[in-house]
């Protein structure tokens, strides 16, 4: 049986954590099907030479990217980046 190659790994192993985690931030169907559709095609990806097996980490790091705005809250009060300021005014 064909096995994924390391970057796909990683690629599955991220998207589960992201739907693990996601019931804390938002409805975490949308999680489970991102994670399962990477999976699927992933492993329906393994035992070919395709191209697209080369392409698809790429594609599936963008979409990891884009899964990110998920967890932006609707309203942004800014008291992260006033934490941040200070710390760097201490740090450096």
């Amino acid at each position: 049986m064909p096995r994924p190659r390391s970057s796909e790994w990683l690629l599955i192993v991220y998207f589960t954590y992201v739907a693990l985690i996601a019931p804390w931030y938002f409805a975490p169907w949308k999680a489970w099907v991102v994670a399962g559709a990477v999976a699927v095609v992933v492993w329906a990806l393994a035992g070919t030479k395709s191209p697209v097996r080369d392409i698809a980490p790429l594609a599936f790091t963008l979409t990891a990217y884009r899964q990110m705005d998920w967890f932006t809250p609707a309203i942004h009060d800014h008291h992260l980046e006033r934490v941040w300021i200070v710390w760097d005014r201490w740090l450096l």
